[in-house]
């Protein structure tokens, strides 16, 4: 899932939350790659201003982070609307009739896993890849 699905787009708060992120990195680009030019030489700034503009630079990356925590949060209590409706449906219809609800939703949910948690940390080494299927298991409830 991107910040662009078609799921998302519908709803207003992601659309608001996709605008916040990326007025953050265009704020965050600039000032990160010029304080980082000026700290080697190649572009002019005050030691202050390349702090300042180093600070600040942080402060919006902080920013799009806070703000993808919000969304990833919103797309799985949306997530745990949508099972408690197909359980409920569940229960008065033929189990072959939510068979691709179910299965659309356990897509989903991998989706959300590989975006809020594997890709992150599997990635980076810090999350060994034979913990990557228990926190898989716990976060499908099996």
């Amino acid at each position: 899932p991107s910040l662009l699905s078609s799921a998302s787009s519908l709803d207003p708060t992601f659309h608001l939350i996709n605008i916040l992120q990326t007025a953050s990195l265009i704020l965050y680009y600039p000032l990160e790659n010029l304080s980082y030019l000026s700290s080697k030489g190649v572009f002019p700034l005050s030691p202050a201003r390349e702090l300042n503009w180093s600070t600040w630079s942080c402060r919006f990356w902080a920013a799009y982070v806070a703000l993808d925590v919000w969304r990833l949060a919103r797309q799985r209590k949306q997530m745990q609307a949508k099972e408690r409706a197909i359980r409920a449906r569940s229960q008065s219809v033929e189990k072959e009739d939510v068979e691709a609800d179910v299965r659309a939703l356990r897509a989903e949910k991998i989706g959300w896993i590989e975006e809020a948690v594997v890709n992150v940390y599997v990635k980076n080494q810090a999350f060994p890849a034979s913990n990557a299927d228990t926190l898989y298991a716990v976060v499908m409830h099996r």
